[in-house]
């Protein structure tokens, strides 16, 4: 019987662990990006953006994806849809682009609310667009090889 209940522990604890809250690339960007304070700060990050609104299933942010430096996967962010369509509207024309969808580079210092939820995730909001700069020179092989500069 005592070895039943070891077994039975054992093997709530090896299930209790595998349940636990697993970090991912978008979490683990964020969180380096933005820390794990809450409250308001200033950012300065990477954009790609759409050259108008899009809307879906799996698409939010009117299409724009956040980037930090150094990091592969876009960042935990919420933009309202007035400053999604502000940034599409006054994101530089003459910047890297990705001509096949029109996806434009470009940089950005944007005023943000770090807060924590329910979801254990690292997040913010965007509150604030302080500038937008065009990114004119590739700065990997990926922007060398796929992005054009527009005119």
């Amino acid at each position: 019987m005592q070895s039943a209940v070891k077994i039975l522990l054992g093997l709530m604890v090896l299930s209790s662990s595998s349940c636990s809250p697993q970090i991912d690339g978008r979490d683990e960007c964020t969180l380096r990006a933005i820390g794990e304070d809450t409250g308001a700060a200033e950012l300065k990050v990477d954009l790609q953006i759409p050259s108008y609104f899009v809307s879906g299933a799996e698409i939010r942010n009117g299409g724009i994806l956040i980037f930090h430096e150094g990091c592969d996967y876009p960042l935990n962010a919420f933009l309202s849809r007035e400053t999604a369509n502000y940034l599409i509207e006054s994101a530089p024309k003459r910047t890297l682009t990705l001509p096949e969808i029109q996806l434009r580079l470009a940089t950005a210092t944007l005023g943000v609310w770090k807060f924590k939820d329910g979801s254990s995730e690292p997040r913010f909001f965007v509150t604030s667009v302080h500038e937008v700069n065009a990114v004119s020179q590739p700065r990997n092989e990926i922007e060398a090889e796929k992005f054009e500069l527009s005119n």
